[in-house]
């Protein structure tokens, strides 16, 4: 396997698998001397990785279904125990709904208010009644008192003062047998005497009898009123008594409701938060019963290796050539860039530009390692034709300015030394002299060229 390149050192070196740039596919390249050979490894490793990825994912879904309904049966408990410490607490309050039942208390209490409120206006009604009735029964008392003279005026205010006790005694007896539920044979019996007695009374006495006021009412008709409407008091007095008691009732029982009310609430909440904690559990059981059910196919192999018909042109060629022609521009680009920085003077033109002074001539660069500078000077023929120093004709240019400019001294200088000053002096001399000129050379250079 070895000898073949067959062995897994072998492929992992000529295989490569990587994620095909920012997209989920994944490609797989092998290379390999034979194009048959590199379309089966692409091919077969493909559906291996296929085959292996399903395996992994079966196993771990069985593992997180298996986790997943332990989970289910865990928070299902919690849900029961949530539900059955409500059930007991309810119990135990003997309350079914705190809150449907402070709802209702609640309502009685705005019903018993409005009935107090009543009462309170009927005791009110019926206590400036009876105060009015007293005056009128104690005025007509004052009036027959001044009227009669005799003894039977006292016989008749005696039978008045029993009719007034028995009445109240028919009051007294009529609350208590309406208090006790209207049921009480016993009492009824009680009371159809005392009317019966008080029928006798006003039958034995007469109706004539009885003095009248202004309006026409005798003294039994006033105290009559006057009975009737203590017994409303009264009976109005008894019932205002029994709301308040009822609404003191109410009212403690809705403050004690409070902490029942905090408690309900708070196993709500804690039933809600696991009735969520087991929704959300068997959704997640559920997702992956179906997802271990259906197994969708993830992978697919898009594009299959197959061997090429033809072996690919090589193109080291044109590559070559656009090489050259990349380096070329570059280099003509970094040259012309640096010449466009480059603020140096090269030519006449940039001298007088740059810094607006005369300029006698200009000299070209030479070599005197092969000739000295008498021999570039002195050695010329006398033919127009053959005289191709350049040098010698700029260093005439230059003779020609100065004994133009009619000026006797004249200094050289540059921004650089070995730039030439000494040579340029020794050759400008040696040409004055020999137009029969006296030079006269004052140099710091003791360098002889000559």
């Amino acid at each position: 396997m070895r000898i073949l390149k067959y062995n897994i050192e072998s492929i992992s070196g000529s295989l490569k698998v990587n994620r095909f740039q920012k997209s989920d596919y994944i490609n797989i390249d092998y290379t390999s001397g034979n194009p048959f050979l590199s379309s089966y490894v692409v091919n077969t490793l493909c559906k291996e990785f296929k085959r292996y990825y399903e395996q992994n994912e079966t196993i771990r879904t069985s593992l997180s279904i298996t986790s997943l309904d332990s989970l289910v049966k865990q928070k299902k408990a919690i849900l029961d125990q949530k539900q059955l410490a409500k059930q007991q607490f309810m119990s135990g309050t003997g309350t079914l709904d705190p809150s449907l039942e402070g709802s209702s208390k609640l309502s009685q209490i705005n019903s018993l208010e409005a009935q107090l409120i009543n009462e309170k206006g009927i005791f009110q009604s019926q206590s400036f009644k009876v105060q009015e009735l007293k005056k009128l029964i104690q005025d007509l008392k004052n009036k027959v008192s001044s009227t009669n003279q005799n003894g039977s005026n006292v016989s008749t205010i005696n039978s008045n003062t029993e009719y007034i006790v028995l009445r109240k005694q028919y009051n007294d007896l009529y609350n208590e047998y309406i208090k006790n539920g209207g049921s009480d044979a016993e009492m009824k019996k009680r009371l159809d005497k005392i009317s019966q007695d008080m029928v006798n009374l006003n039958l034995k006495e007469g109706i004539a009898k009885n003095p009248t006021n202004n309006d026409g009412q005798n003294l039994d008709q006033l105290i009559q009123k006057s009975i009737d409407a203590s017994a409303e008091m009264e009976a109005s007095r008894s019932k205002i008594g029994t709301i308040e008691s009822m609404l003191r009732q109410l009212k403690g029982g809705i403050s004690g409701m409070a902490t029942s009310t905090a408690a309900a609430k708070q196993f709500d909440n804690e039933i809600q938060l696991a009735y969520n904690e087991y929704t959300d559990a068997t959704e997640q059981l559920n997702n992956a019963s179906s997802y271990f059910e259906t197994k969708p196919d993830n992978f697919k192999q898009t594009l299959f290796g197959q061997p090429a018909l033809r072996p690919e042109p090589s193109k080291r060629l044109m590559i070559l050539i656009l090489s050259g022609l990349f380096a070329f521009c570059l280099v003509s680009m970094i040259i012309i860039f640096r010449e466009f920085l480059d603020n140096s003077i090269k030519t006449p033109s940039q001298f007088l530009r740059l810094s607006n002074l005369t300029l006698l001539g200009t000299v070209n660069k030479i070599k005197l390692n092969k000739k000295s500078l008498l021999e570039r000077i002195s050695n010329f023929d006398d033919e127009e034709k053959s005289r191709d120093n350049l040098f010698l004709e700029l260093m005439r240019k230059i003779r020609y300015e100065i004994e133009s400019s009619g000026k006797k001294v004249f200094l050289f200088t540059s921004t650089e030394p070995q730039q030439g000053k000494t040579a340029l002096i020794q050759a400008i001399s040696y040409i004055l002299h020999l137009g029969k000129k006296r030079v006269l050379i004052i140099d710091t250079n003791f360098v002889i060229m000559i």
